[in-house]
Order: structure tokens, then sequence, then C-alpha cells
């Protein structure tokens, strides 16, 4: 991500966004490729990605438009899980809203709320909270992207 700042190298930045690229479209899991193409957006690459937007390089546009269409394309996969409903991942609102959703009247609320709760409790400092919460992400993906196919025998 840090080479996709250095404006005076076209070819780096150009390198940069296909190794990217290359990375989050290789793998044939959806789940796995969002879920790298979020911790890149997570690492700063949402913020690159407006500024790329202005520049004229043909190559590096060609890239980003490879990016974004990927991203169209396992967005619209993956809307379809939910009878596709449209919605903004990179939303905080409409993710919890999905979640909440999903949940809502079911066995797994009351542990939804749970996880809830506990986050609330989590120290109010800001170097804390962020490490808390990475912690956090870091589990969940674990479980939820388990490599082994089968949910875990709880």
């Amino acid at each position: 991500i840090q080479g996709l700042l250095i404006r005076n190298n076209e070819p780096l930045r150009v390198a940069c966004l296909t190794l990217i690229n290359a990375l989050i479209t290789s793998p044939e899991d959806i789940d796995f490729r969002i879920h790298l193409r979020n911790e890149f957006m997570r690492d700063g690459l949402i913020d690159v990605l407006e500024a790329l937007e202005n520049d004229n390089g043909e190559e590096l546009q060609l890239q980003l438009k490879v990016f974004n269409e990927y991203k169209e394309e396992d967005f619209d996969e993956f809307a379809q899980r939910f009878d596709n409903i449209r919605l903004e991942l990179d939303d905080v609102n409409d993710c919890f809203e999905l979640v909440k959703n999903l949940v809502l009247d079911t066995p797994a609320e009351p542990y939804f709320l749970s996880v809830l709760q506990h986050m609330v409790c989590i120290r109010d400092d800001s170097l804390v909270r962020p490490a808390y919460f990475k912690l956090i992400e870091e589990c969940v993906s674990q479980i939820v992207l388990h490599k082994s196919g089968c949910d875990p025998d709880f």
C-alpha cells in the first residue's frame, strides 16, 4: 500500500496494485477473497483508492478498473446469499443491521447480544481499544474462515 503513495514512480504503483489484485483474486473461496480485500482496505487502501481515481496513468487506471470490477463481482455474488439485498459492506451501520437481522429472533440472538455487551466493556483507551478490536477481528476471521471446510465441532 505504501508503494501506491509514491507519486513519481508509476511502474512501482502499477506493480503494487497488480500484486494486490493478484492476491485478492487468486482464492476460489469468495469469503476469503472478501476477507483479503477488507484487510487491504483496513490497512489504508481505502484512502489510497480515492487518490488513484484522479491519476491519469493508463496502466494504473487499468489495474484500478480490475480491482473495482472484481470487487463488484464478489459483492454481487455475496449479496445473492442475502436475497440480493443491496448493502454497503464498508459501512458500519449496514453491516451491523445485516448481522442483527440475521440473528434476530433466532437461537443465535442472545450470543450476539453477549458479544456486543462484552465489547462495550472494552476499556476506553485510544491505544488499548483498537488493539482489542484487532484481536477480536483476527479471532473471528480465523474461526469463520477455517480452511477445513467444516464447521468446528462445538
